[in-house]
């Protein structure tokens, strides 16, 4: 494999850089990567192991407890008795 090194990069593409691979939960590297791959590897068949997909994968991080949400909730743990006759 070859190292590219990439000098210069501007403060705010750098922190943008940062702030996606920290979202992502990814390194930098790895990010960049998929991001070359896509660029680059998009229409020769290699490279498709990063397809963007619009699915729900974003949602997979398992649940987080939202007190907010929970209280929103409250209402329908009522159970009205006359919808039931």
């Amino acid at each position: 494999m070859t190292q590219i090194t990439i000098r210069q990069v501007e403060g705010p593409l750098a922190k943008q850089i940062r702030k996606e691979a920290a979202e992502s939960g990814e390194s930098m590297n790895a990010l960049l990567l998929k991001l070359l791959r896509r660029h680059f590897l998009r229409n020769s068949g290699e490279g498709n192991d990063d397809v963007e997909r619009n699915d729900l994968r974003q949602f997979q991080k398992g649940w987080i407890e939202d007190a907010e949400c929970e209280v929103a909730l409250r209402e329908f743990d009522q159970i009205d008795k006359d919808d039931w006759k």
